[in-house]
């Protein structure tokens, strides 16, 4: 029988040293064989356990960057992948290979309520920072924690409506041209290219196919009409800004209240600030303030074609209908703001009812005032944001 080689399991100290927590878990789930530990806690999710140097906190290179994300780490003594999905082989990543392919995470249903979808308000309206984005004027941003306060800042921008207001709330990190393009020389996203894999995400797929209608925002003419050179051009810089977001928010979704990566795909979805189907013809669906992002897919379906501000104060006035216990049931997508959104309150809590008289043949209007009055008041504080 031919001797076993020797393994080198140095790499186990860097892992213990750069992620402890998921050493731990990990260990204790081998001593004690708890299956709940074999899922997504195994998974690096926090945006700065991966960007940051766990001992000075400074941004990681590219390269660390994506061995991070691609699950270097792993305890090959058990196959337990600890971090995201590696295309290298088993014996591979032992050694220290990593292919750079980031797997897409998929959040379950109600990943919704970490985004503050309008429906599902019974979920998040009791969490701190949930009620920070939706109630920034109740913060104190000189003494609150820095989760929170984050949060007041990106439910500012998110009610300002403007894509590079929301942008910058969004924004941990510097990112250069030179780190975006290393990135791009190394990171996968399923076996394709991150830049292939996002080069046309928000116009192909997903049931749409908008390639032929998009306006380049500075020709003002339609990109496939610019020639092979102009698209081609156009699609590079399109991934350079799209990638550069995603890696100066830490690899995170749009307005995502915690350090969750969101790895580009069906869950989570390329955003346009104000719809494509309103900002195009204008050419304004594909600068870069209007792609500000990847948004939770739960939550991307419900805002659809609602305009940015609009969908914020939707959110704003299910929590404040919350607090006075009324739940409501969705967002209303009429484009006039006081419409749609004292639409979206008597739904739940009508301010009158209609019924038919049989003996009169006719119908009878019941008013009721003070839901109206309630009504008023919620709306009222909404809009004194």
């Amino acid at each position: 029988m031919a001797a076993r080689k020797n393994r080198d399991f140095s790499h186990l100290e860097e892992l213990k040293l750069a992620h402890p927590n998921q050493y731990q878990d990990t260990l204790k789930s081998l001593v004690n064989l708890e299956p709940d530990l074999f899922t997504d806690r195994q998974k690096i999710t926090a945006s700065e356990e991966v960007f940051e140097d766990a001992v000075t906190g400074e941004l990681v290179d590219p390269d660390q960057l994506v061995r991070s994300m691609a699950g270097m780490e792993v305890l090959p003594t058990a196959g337990i992948n600890i971090g995201y999905r590696n295309s290298a082989s088993p014996t591979g990543i032992i050694k220290g290979d990593f292919k750079g392919d980031i797997s897409i995470n998929a959040p379950a249903e109600t990943a919704g309520s970490v985004y503050m979808r309008v429906k599902d308000v019974p979920r998040w309206a009791g969490n701190g920072a949930a009620r920070a984005f939706v109630d920034p004027a109740s913060v104190d941003l000189d003494n609150a924690p820095d989760s929170i306060v984050r949060a007041a800042k990106m439910g500012i921008a998110a009610a300002s409506g403007d894509g590079a207001t929301m942008l910058a709330a969004n924004k941990k990190y510097n990112i250069s041209p030179e780190y975006v393009q290393r990135f791009l020389e190394i990171a996968k996203i399923k076996g394709a290219g991150f830049g292939s894999a996002i080069r046309k995400k928000g116009l192909l797929g997903e049931g749409q196919n908008r390639v032929g209608e998009v306006i380049d925002p500075v020709t003002n003419k339609r990109v496939v009409d610019l020639g092979k050179t102009g698209e081609s051009e156009f699609y590079d810089n399109r991934v350079n800004e799209l990638t550069t977001s995603w890696l100066e928010g830490g690899g995170t979704g749009l307005n995502a209240l915690y350090g969750d990566l969101a790895v580009p795909g069906e869950s989570y979805q390329m955003e346009h600030n104000y719809p494509f189907s309103t900002s195009n013809e204008f050419g304004k669906a594909e600068t870069r303030d209007n792609r500000v992002g990847f948004l939770e897919r739960h939550v991307n379906s419900e805002k659809a074609e609602i305009d940015p501000a609009q969908y914020y104060l939707m959110q704003r006035i299910a929590y404040l209908a919350n607090k006075q216990g009324i739940t409501v049931s969705g967002v209303n997508k009429i484009n006039d703001k006081d419409i749609s959104l004292r639409t979206v309150l008597t739904q739940v809590n009508p301010e009158k009812s209609r019924q038919y008289n049989r003996s009169s043949k006719g119908y009878t209007v019941e008013e009721y005032p003070e839901s109206k009055l309630q009504n008023d008041s919620i709306i009222a504080e909404a809009l004194g944001l």
